[in-house]
C-alpha cells in the first residue's frame, strides 16, 4: 500500500513538473505585453494556476518533506518582496480592491 502510494506520489509530482513548463512559457510572453489590459487579466488567471499547481506538488511532497528541507539563511525582507510583487497583480484585480 505504501509503496503504491509512492509511485502516485511520484507520478503527481512529474506531471506538475512537466505542467510547470507551459507555464513558465505563458509567463514569459505575457511579460513581452504587460501593458496590454487583457494580458493583465490572463496574468491573474495565470498566477491562480501557478498557485494551485504549486500547492498540489507540496501536498504531493509532503510526506518526503523532511528530506527536502535545506536550511540556510535569507533574507526576510526579500523573500516578502518576491511574494508582493508576484502576488500583485492578482491582489489588484480582486473584488473590492482599493488600487
Amino acid at each position: 500500500m505504501k509503496e503504491d502510494q509512492l509511485v502516485e506520489n511520484d507520478f503527481i509530482a512529474s506531471w506538475i513538473h512537466e505542467i510547470k513548463t507551459p507555464l513558465t512559457a505563458m509567463k514569459l510572453i505575457m511579460a513581452t505585453r504587460q501593458s496590454d489590459p487583457d494580458i493583465r487579466r490572463m496574468e491573474t488567471e495565470w498566477l491562480r494556476i501557478h498557485l494551485l499547481v504549486d500547492r498540489q506538488l507540496y501536498m504531493t511532497r509532503l510526506p518526503a518533506l523532511e528530506s527536502d528541507y535545506v536550511l540556510e539563511q535569507v533574507s526576510v525582507q526579500r523573500l516578502a518582496t518576491e511574494e508582493v510583487r508576484e502576488l500583485a497583480p492578482w491582489c489588484m484585480e480582486k473584488p473590492g480592491s482599493q488600487y
